[in-house]
């Protein structure tokens, strides 16, 4: 196939095939040999999907981050419905061409175990705790797995020792993404339509700034918790009256959330949300300090961040009804807005090193004296998300969500 198109080797799908069609081989004839004693039928169900998931698995981590955790289950259950569908889509594609009513009839009594298939695999699906993140691994990860899965199935050592092998590839998945969540310092701004979406991540506690509509939860926010291996928020703040917490609480739990006392009807109105510590922020309060980073309500439309000794401001009001600038404003670094316009004599007040603005546009005026006063502009319909660390500062990353 590869010599028919070569391209094909970094299709994801040919990937999976390539590699469950692999684990047929080699593993499914020693399972089926320990599963003797079971009817032949009833031991190719069960170790068909076992016998793949040790082959797909890396794969499934390098390329998505997660794993299904009733996938065997799944395979399992699903496996009779799918091989009658197959082969009474056969059927019905032949009968079809003889009486097509005959067909459409065969086609028709199809549809209703289609349906079953579905909806037992949507209802597994919903069960608590049906995926686990454990992000996504690197290319030296991947090939350092396969190569002691190889080792394995082609050394009688690696077969003696199988378990230490076992023990090592395990090692390899755990070890270096655990050191990841726990040193890293990343502040990373989305590049969302509507309300500006932040999430902080500061040695394994995670905190995320509004969280959007259902789609920026589901097109956005989510993929980027897969792909990081995050499966729940320490904290959220809600800045804003358009996020859909209660969604995101049931894809990814949420252990406490602040919010303005703005919104206390809106959040208690979310059902789902019961279980979460809720508590109100006010000015002039620092409502999480640890590990070297604080968050303060330090006005009632400036949120402050202090993470590695840079200052960052979210201004979450038009400036034009503010009579003056906070005194909070000038201290900070980094200036983080809707992107609408700011009054010009509050500009030439701050000291900022950056500013970032979480939009499509802006005026070419408003540009033009951002630009003047020398600060590196960002925005995030044109550049993407920005992700900042102590080590690289600001850095437009279009290419990577």
């Amino acid at each position: 196939m590869l010599l028919i198109n070569p391209v094909w080797i970094i299709d994801v799908g040919f990937q999976y095939s390539f590699l469950a069609t692999l684990g047929l081989i080699v593993t499914l004839p020693i399972l089926l040999k320990k599963w003797d004693s079971l009817p032949p039928t009833v031991a190719s169900v069960i170790t068909v999907p076992i016998a793949v998931l040790p082959w797909i698995f890396p794969l499934q981590l390098f390329h998505f981050g997660t794993v299904a955790t009733y996938g065997i289950i799944i395979n399992i259950l699903a496996t009779p419905f799918a091989i009658l569908i197959i082969i009474g889509g056969i059927f019905s594609g032949l009968a079809g061409l003889i009486i097509s009513s005959l067909g459409e009839t065969i086609a028709l009594l199809l549809s209703y175990l289609t349906q079953i298939l579905i909806s037992l695999v949507s209802g597994l699906n919903k069960l608590p705790g049906s995926y686990l993140f454990f992000g996504k691994l690197t290319l030296w990860q991947l090939i350092s797995i396969y190569s002691l899965i190889i080792f394995v199935w082609q050394f009688s050592k690696g077969k003696q020792y199988w378990k230490l092998v076992l023990f090592c590839a395990i090692a390899l998945i755990i070890i270096p993404i655990t050191y990841k969540q726990l040193t890293l310092r990343q502040i990373t701004v989305f590049a969302t339509k509507e309300t500006s979406v932040i999430l902080i991540q500061n040695r394994g506690q995670v905190t995320l700034i509004n969280c959007g509509t259902q789609d920026t939860i589901r097109y956005t926010i989510l993929p980027f918790l897969q792909q990081e291996g995050i499966s729940k928020l320490d904290n959220a703040i809600a800045l804003k009256s358009d996020n859909e917490w209660d969604y995101l609480h049931t894809k990814a739990p949420i252990k406490t959330l602040f919010y303005l006392p703005k919104l206390d009807r809106i959040i208690n109105d979310f059902p789902d949300l019961e279980s979460v510590s809720k508590q109100r922020i006010s000015s002039d309060l620092t409502f999480i300090q640890n590990q070297s980073l604080t968050i303060k309500q330090s006005h009632p439309f400036l949120l402050t961040i202090n993470i590695s000794n840079k200052q960052w401001g979210i201004l979450n009001y038009p400036t034009q009804i503010l009579p003056s600038i906070p005194s909070e404003l000038r201290e900070i670094d980094i200036l983080l807005w809707s992107g609408k316009e700011i009054s010009r004599s509050w500009l030439a007040q701050l000291n900022i090193e950056s500013a970032i603005a979480v939009t499509n546009k802006i005026s070419n005026d408003l540009k033009q004296q951002i630009n003047q006063n020398q600060v590196n502009l960002y925005i995030t319909g044109k550049d993407g998300a920005i992700e900042w660390t102590p080590a690289g500062g600001l850095e437009a990353r279009f290419n990577k969500f």
